[in-house]
């Protein structure tokens, strides 16, 4: 009979009750991330989850088990009903739909079900409200679109997050589970790479963002970018594994020290380097002049807004908020993503009546004003026209004219110059603003389908650019989404960016963690470009990040702010600006090497057996 201890051991639960395993890994997973106090938790949440695949934990064929089966039928009948199989299938029926019949499945096919499980409760958690802003939204395209951007992102994301641990389930008979192990490390940062550069990237969950609220732990990150903070998690993941499953009792008293005591340094080195890093003395924090800004949180709510107020009585909410205190010469005023409520293309930017009290502001006190909008450019030739342009129709020369409009989430600035130069955000979020692989879609606008009809689809910039500030100072621009991309920031860094302008309209997803999430991002691309981030939300939280992560003047959750501030400006570059995500890259090109030497042993193991 096992005694209690073997019962409450690792692999004993691994055995009897693998989901406990599951559920463990899982939720240390979504404590990790903000707003949970308990980050710390993200350098041992994989563990429970490794254990359950060592060798011999399941079995390599068996029946599928009971908890998962629910999920497996509910997802069969949906697809028997979009396919129609009930009016084609013969002897199926209505009654067919249901039926299933529990099969025998792969060791490897189980461990998947484990892995996308533990997956799914941390986008679950961490992700809810996803799902809000269908609830919120004004018409039922807005509503099916948003409802499949967060159906996708919490059921598919998981399932991409399963692939490298499926590596590890094909790898883990081939080599010692230690150096299996460390190739699912590699494997998982080559994931998060990949996620930040596709159609359907969704980088909310990289690892290293679950510490953007503690950057005296992550100032390497200047060096490394948030692959770096992620890799270091990687690794203290592994090492934590192997000290408590991999090291041999009759080793346990002289290794599980020196493991234990190269874990320890791991983890405080960064806090050591901080106070470096941080150092005023250091040329990365060295600034080469200052830039007085006035950053406006009217709390507009995005969706009642519209309706209760008129575009006119908006812009006269900004134009009060502005003036609410003394307003000097050379400011540079922000205002949040997409705050004109009007579709505006350079023309009407410069005589437009409804920007009268703003252009009055801008010309009365000699300052700036940085907004988001929507602008848009019409195509008369639709082989001209990108595949997101609608069609819509102008008067030109007096006669009612088909053209194809693209429109984008912009930003600009209005000063005295009345130069019309825009920014235009180039990372779209899937299904919300954009419909993923537009591009290739194009041949269907040949058949007289059109892929995103009801849909509205933002275009994208040929190209990024900066904006203009003050005395001709170079301005970087991050509209909302954007901040989760670190290489696209870095990249505008590196054109000459002395500071960092970034809005966002943070009232959609309501008064959840998805805001409080969005703006730890901040912090992390404020390290890793060295360079000061003054962040402008709708409803909060606005703020002004430091080039060295600090956090200052943070306004509440719904309320109407005003935030004045003096902020350095800085030219160094790091060396993340330079090179950018070399980690990503060296772990992709890793994950082909490993893969290769996986197939080869793969293949010479079949080759004996046929011998």
């Amino acid at each position: 009979m096992a005694s209690a201890k073997e019962n409450l051991s690792l692999s004993s639960l691994a055995r009897r009750k693998p989901y406990g395993l599951v559920l463990l890994s899982g939720i240390l997973l979504a404590a990790s991330f903000p707003p949970s106090p308990l980050n710390f938790l993200i350098y041992v949440a994989f563990v429970p989850l490794l254990v359950l695949f060592e060798p011999g934990v399941v079995a390599e064929k068996g029946l599928e088990d009971r908890v998962f089966l629910p999920f497996k039928r509910m997802l069969l009948v949906l697809w028997r009903l979009l396919l129609l199989q009930p009016l084609w299938r013969k002897g199926m029926g209505l009654r067919g739909v249901w039926r299933y019949e529990m099969h025998e499945i792969s060791g490897n096919a189980q461990l998947f079900r484990y892995s996308y499980a533990t997956f799914f409760i941390w986008n679950a958690i961490c992700c809810y409200w996803l799902g809000l802003t269908a609830f919120q939204a004004t018409n039922f395209a807005e509503a099916m679109a948003n409802a499949v951007a967060g159906i996708l992102a919490i059921a598919l994301n998981p399932l991409l997050m399963a692939i490298p641990f499926q590596l590890l389930a094909r790898m883990r008979h081939r080599v010692p589970m230690i150096w299996a192990v460390l190739a699912w490390a590699c494997y998982w940062l080559a994931f998060e790479f990949l996620h930040m550069n596709w159609e359907l990237s969704w980088p909310w969950l990289t690892l290293g963002n679950a510490l953007s609220y503690h950057p005296t732990w992550i100032q390497y990150a200047e060096y490394t970018g948030v692959l770096g903070v992620s890799t270091h998690i990687l690794l203290v993941n592994v090492l934590v594994y192997v000290l408590v499953r991999q090291i041999p009792v009759r080793l346990r008293g002289a290794w599980a020290g020196a493991l234990a005591t190269v874990i320890a340094f791991i983890m405080v080195f960064p806090l050591y380097e901080s106070g470096r890093l941080t150092s005023p003395r250091r040329e990365a924090l060295q600034a080469t002049d200052s830039l007085h800004v006035r950053l406006i949180q009217p709390n507009i709510d995005p969706y009642a807004g519209n309706v209760s107020l008129t575009a006119e009585e908006q812009i006269e909410h900004y134009r009060r908020l502005i003036l609410s205190q003394p307003l000097d010469s050379g400011t540079v005023v922000i205002l949040p993503e997409r705050a004109i409520p009007l579709a505006l293309e350079p023309r009407t930017m410069l005589r437009g009546r409804a920007l009268a009290p703003l252009w009055d502001i801008v010309d009365s006190f000699h300052v700036q004003l940085l907004t988001g909008l929507d602008d848009y450019e019409d195509f008369q030739d639709t082989a001209d026209a990108p595949i997101s342009a609608r069609e819509n129709y102008r008067i030109i020369d007096g006669k009612r004219t088909l053209v194809y409009t693209d429109y984008y989430n912009s930003a600009w600035v209005m000063q005295a110059d009345r130069n019309t130069r825009v920014y235009r955000k180039a990372k779209l979020v899937p299904m919300v603003e954009r419909v993923p692989f537009l591009r290739g879609l194009r041949i269907l606008k040949f058949l007289n389908l059109d892929p995103a009809k009801g849909i509205t689809s933002y275009g994208r910039p040929d190209s990024m650019g900066l904006l203009m500030t003050g005395d001709s100072i170079p301005t970087q621009v991050m509209i909302c989404y954007e901040s989760a991309f670190g290489d696209h920031t870095r990249q505008k860094t590196a054109m000459g960016a002395q500071w960092i302008a970034m809005i966002t309209n943070d009232g959609w997803w309501g008064n959840s963690s998805g805001y409080v999430q969005h703006a730890g991002l901040s912090v992390l691309r404020a390290i890793e470009n060295r360079r000061v981030i003054a962040r402008c939300a709708n409803n909060g939280r606005s703020m002004i990040v430091g080039a060295d992560g600090q956090v200052t003047q943070e306004t509440d959750w719904w309320t109407e702010a005003v935030i004045d501030a003096t902020i350095p400006l800085h030219t160094y570059e790091t060396f993340y600006v330079r090179y950018g995500d070399y980690l990503g890259w060296g772990a992709l090109a890793m994950t082909a090497l490993l893969l290769s030497l996986s197939g080869f042993l793969r293949w010479r193991a079949s080759r004996s057996k046929s011998v």
